[in-house]
C-alpha cells in the first residue's frame, strides 16, 4: 500500500505547501474549502530523478512519444494531458514507464512551460 502525499497551493499568497502530519492536511483541506485553494495529490509515482509526481505537474515524456504534458486524474488514474494532442495516456499503464519521465515544474508556479511544446 502506498502513502498518500499532497500539496496545497495557495492561489492568493502564490505559494506551494506540503503539509506533512494528518493534522496539517485536516486543516489544509479545511483552508481549502474557505479559499478556493488548490489540494493535489501524489500519485504514488517518481519521475526518473527520483522526483515525485502530482497532480498539476508539467512532465515531458522522452519515450517514444516525447512530449510535453499536464498529469491530470481522469477517469479513475492518473494521465499525462499531452498539451500538443490533448490525449492521455494513462500514468502508471502500459504507455507509461517512470524512466522516461521528468518534472519540469507544475501549472501554478511555472505557467510558461505550458507555453513551450515539446
Amino acid at each position: 500500500m502506498r502513502d498518500v502525499e499532497f500539496r496545497a497551493f495557495d492561489t492568493k499568497g502564490g505559494g506551494m505547501s506540503y503539509p506533512q502530519e494528518h493534522e496539517e492536511l485536516i486543516d489544509y483541506i479545511e483552508h481549502y474549502l474557505a479559499t478556493n485553494d488548490v489540494i493535489m495529490q501524489w500519485t504514488g509515482l517518481q519521475d526518473k530523478t527520483d522526483r515525485k509526481i502530482y497532480e498539476g505537474d508539467i512532465v515531458r515524456e522522452s519515450g517514444k512519444d516525447n512530449f510535453l504534458g499536464v498529469v491530470i486524474f481522469m477517469n479513475g488514474m492518473y494521465c499525462i494531458e499531452d498539451l500538443e494532442t490533448g490525449e492521455s495516456p494513462s500514468l502508471g499503464g502500459h504507455s507509461y514507464n517512470p524512466q522516461n519521465v521528468e518534472v519540469l515544474g507544475n501549472v501554478y508556479e511555472d505557467p510558461e512551460l505550458l507555453e513551450k511544446k515539446s
